[in-house]
C-alpha cells in the first residue's frame, strides 16, 4: 500500500513538474515535509535547490520585499472590483454587437444566393444546392475540404485531456490530504 502512494505521489510530482505546475509543487513539498514523507520529497527538493534554476541572488531579492498592508490590498481589491465591471460591461456590448454581427451576416450570406445556368444553386458559404436531375427536389451538400491528419500530427496534450489529467492530480492531492496544495494546484 505505501509503495502504492509512493508511487502515485512519484507521477503527481512529474507532471506537475512538466507541465510547470512551479507553485503547486512548492506547496507539495512543503507538505510531503510536514507530513514526514522525506523519501517522496526528494525530487522536489532537489528542483527547488537546483541553483541555476533559483540563483540565489533573486531569491535574497524577493525576501527583502516587503509585504503590502491590508489596507493597500483592500484598496487594490476595490480598484480590481471596478475594472471588473467596466470590462464586464464591455464584454456585453461587445458580444451583443457580435451577435448583431452575425445576424446581419446571415441576412446578407441569404441574400447572395446565386442561380448559376448548370442549375446548380451556389451561396458564398461554400453550401451547393443541387437540382434533381428531374428539375424536382433540391438536395443539399456541404462541401469539405481535406481533413487528412496522421497521428504524427497529434501534437501537444488536447484541453480535454488536460482538464481529465488536471482533475486526476486535484483528486489525487485531496485524497492524500494535501489540501492546501490541492487549492493552489487550482487556482494555478
Amino acid at each position: 500500500m505505501e509503495v502504492e502512494k509512493s508511487s502515485l505521489c512519484n507521477c503527481v510530482v512529474n507532471f506537475l513538474l512538466e507541465e510547470n505546475y512551479i507553485l503547486t509543487a512548492f506547496e507539495l513539498l512543503h507538505e510531503l515535509l510536514d507530513d514526514g514523507r522525506i523519501d517522496q520529497s526528494i525530487r522536489l527538493q532537489q528542483f527547488f535547490s537546483d541553483p541555476s534554476r533559483f540563483p540565489p541572488n533573486q531569491i535574497s531579492r524577493f525576501n527583502s520585499l516587503s509585504l503590502a498592508d491590508p489596507q493597500t490590498l483592500l484598496q487594490n481589491k476595490e480598484e480590481a472590483e471596478e475594472k471588473l465591471a467596466i470590462t464586464d460591461y464591455e464584454l456585453r456590448l461587445a458580444q451583443e454587437d457580435i451577435t448583431k454581427l452575425k445576424d446581419e451576416l446571415q441576412t446578407k450570406t441569404e441574400c447572395n444566393i446565386i442561380i448559376n445556368d448548370d442549375a446548380t444553386i451556389k451561396s458564398s458559404t461554400d453550401v451547393s444546392v443541387n437540382r434533381d436531375g428531374d428539375g424536382g427536389e433540391l438536395q443539399t451538400q456541404q462541401q469539405k475540404g481535406n481533413n487528412q491528419s496522421s497521428f504524427a500530427d497529434l501534437g501537444p496534450v488536447k484541453d480535454t485531456e488536460r482538464r481529465d489529467l488536471n482533475c486526476a492530480v486535484k483528486e489525487y492531492l485531496l485524497i492524500a490530504g494535501y489540501r492546501l496544495t490541492a487549492m493552489t494546484f487550482y487556482e494555478e
